[in-house]
């Protein structure tokens, strides 16, 4: 963040920069705490966890944005944590199991 920080000493594009750059770390973060619930459940290494946020980056990324618009609307962010920690974990078992839940939580898909 310090490197962010000094970037806004730049007129004009070091600010933009910033801007950019700083979203992007902050979705990161977000996407990195609330797997990491899930990840510490199946203990999940460092590397392991990392490793499967980079792999998945446009998925984290859009995970992190809903994530960030919900606690952007007050009152709401209460139930957004849990929520987010349920969204999460249910994001890391689709992707580790390679095929979406059911509503029945079966893991197959629903019969048309």
């Amino acid at each position: 963040m310090l490197v962010l920080l000094l970037l806004n000493l730049l007129p004009i594009v070091g600010s933009t920069l910033y801007g950019i750059l700083s979203l992007g770390l902050t979705l990161f973060f977000l996407g990195w705490e609330y797997l990491g619930y899930v990840q510490d459940r199946k203990r999940a290494s460092y590397g392991q966890q990392k490793q499967f946020l980079l792999q998945r980056k446009p998925l984290i990324a859009g995970f992190s944005c809903g994530i960030l618009l919900l606690l952007t609307i007050p009152f709401l962010q209460l139930l957004c944590i849990p929520l987010a920690v349920i969204g999460g974990t249910i994001l890391w078992c689709e992707e580790t199991a390679g095929y979406p839940l059911s509503v029945g939580g079966r893991g197959k898909e629903p019969a048309p």
